[in-house]
């Protein structure tokens, strides 16, 4: 299969995914992906893009986990 740029081949990708999971990407720059993935899927996207932000997706898995 061929995609022509980055953002068909996330396209295709993310219209494969589960759609009840948790969206994440690091290293946002301009945020034109996280904009480009909410704009694509019904639930939050979250964006990291420095290490204080890192610190927080690990305070966001171990809440979700202890509340299990």
């Amino acid at each position: 299969m061929y995609f022509p740029d980055n953002l068909s081949l996330l396209d295709y990708s993310l219209n494969l995914a589960k759609k009840d999971v948790l969206f994440l990407e690091f290293g946002v720059y301009s945020g034109k992906i996280v904009k480009f993935i909410s704009s694509k899927i019904d639930c939050t996207v979250y964006g990291f893009d420095s290490l204080k932000d890192y610190l927080k997706i690990g305070e966001m898995v171990l809440k979700n986990v202890v509340s299990k």
